[in-house]
């Protein structure tokens, strides 16, 4: 085996990781779901109106899902949670909570097989 042989092996059997690139998609923030129309990552922000308002960002394709409930009012977070191409992304949250954002952030790099957290490898 060549070097070059070599190194595209060790490539191709990398950590197959990718990180947030800077496209990025605004989704209307009316919108319950979203067709991810190329590997990157799902990204919902909302403010709490008060404790134990909640939100989710879920892919059931990859069996990933991220989420937040506050504390109190006016916390704010932003979960990101990996998305494979043409995975549907679902948003929802408690009632009455308002919607920041929402986001499709394109990803940069080689990228692999997109695991749950905790999954075995």
């Amino acid at each position: 085996m060549n070097v070059k042989s070599l190194l595209r092996e060790l490539i191709k059997d990398g950590s197959g990781q990718a990180m947030p690139g800077i496209k990025v998609v605004n989704i209307d923030n009316s919108a319950s779901t979203y067709v991810a129309p190329a590997d990157g990552y799902a990204r919902f922000s909302c403010r709490a109106n008060g404790v134990n308002d909640w939100w989710v960002v879920r892919t059931p394709e990859n069996n990933l899902e991220g989420g937040f409930a506050a504390p109190g009012a006016s916390h704010q977070q932003a979960p990101w949670i990996p998305v494979k191409k043409g995975a549907t992304i679902s948003f929802s949250t408690s009632e009455g909570v308002p919607v920041a954002s929402k986001l499709f952030i394109y990803s940069v790099g080689r990228g692999g097989t997109l695991r749950a957290p905790c999954q075995g490898h």
